[in-house]
């Protein structure tokens, strides 16, 4: 029974979080099965879109929007932020330490009340589809966070 505040709690935070994006500024992004893809932190930060270097930056991760053979990354994946047709883009969520600590503790899985929340959040998408309300280039955010 004790499991089950803490993860109604996260549930409740993500939902009130993934409102809007707000200040870019240690913005999350997450993709639509709930796997984090990064923040938005500058490019030094090793958590950060912007870092080339860095696991969420990175061409070559597979974690990464900007790896082009990856699921989050692919013209082709319904999952990526590069597909222009796909309608489960990535989110890009509002600053928060809580959920940053969810999303990058190391037993983190996402669950199905995860990825509910992320669909009704109304949270904008991070998508080179034109289709899409509210969608943020994948590109044009990258820069963007490099100074956020």
């Amino acid at each position: 029974m004790q499991n089950i505040r803490p993860a109604t709690a996260l549930f409740a935070l993500l939902i009130t979080s993934a409102a809007s994006a707000g200040p870019l500024r240690g913005a999350l992004i997450v993709a639509a099965d709930g796997t984090f893809l990064g923040t938005c932190n500058g490019s030094y930060d090793n958590l950060s879109i912007s870092n080339a270097f860095g696991k969420y930056g990175s061409e070559y991760n597979g974690s990464s929007i900007f790896n082009k053979y990856g699921s989050y990354g692919s013209e082709y994946s319904s999952s990526s932020a590069f597909n222009p047709y796909t309608s489960s883009a990535p989110y890009i969520l509002a600053a928060d330490p809580d959920l940053i600590s969810m999303f990058t503790a190391f037993n983190y899985r996402p669950t199905p009340k995860i990825v509910d929340a992320l669909r009704a959040s109304g949270a904008n998408r991070v998508s080179a589809n034109r289709n899409l309300l509210r969608a943020i280039d994948p590109n044009a955010l990258r820069v963007a966070c490099a100074n956020p």
